[in-house]
């Protein structure tokens, strides 16, 4: 295994002990965001209701269950204008997180350990380069 391999393997398994914070009742899906070295993690997420809402919020149905995405909630804390980002997830995004990362500007690469059940958000990602 090389070193890169290794490190990827470390952020893989952050992001999975990220997702084992989740609230949501239908999935837990954990996200980092590291530099393109793999040395620093800039950015975490792991999804459940907005913040201040009741954790017993999550209605529990698919698509529908009204928790913010793990992709979503460390997009909106990253406080970097670096544009080379990659983004590591539990679940690969589904099609409204793929177009809030291509917009962001700063994930050049995405990287999933589990397929989500609609891979919309994989194919945009590759239409837009990412």
């Amino acid at each position: 295994m090389t070193r890169r391999d290794q490190k990827l393997r470390i952020f893989a398994d952050f992001a999975r002990s990220l997702g084992t914070l989740s609230t949501c009742k239908r999935a837990s899906v954990g996200c980092v965001i590291v530099t393109p070295t793999l040395t620093e993690a800039l950015s975490i997420g792991y999804n459940g209701p907005p913040r201040g809402v009741s954790n017993d919020a999550c209605r529990a149905d698919v698509g529908e269950c009204g928790c913010v995405h793990s992709e979503a909630n460390s997009l909106v804390k990253l406080k970097t204008e670096r544009s080379d980002l990659l983004l590591i997830c539990t679940t690969s995004p589904c099609e409204r997180c793929a177009g809030l990362i291509v917009n962001c500007g700063r994930v050049s690469e995405v990287m999933y350990l589990d397929e989500y059940r609609d891979l919309a958000g994989v194919e945009l990602l590759k239409r837009c380069g990412i």
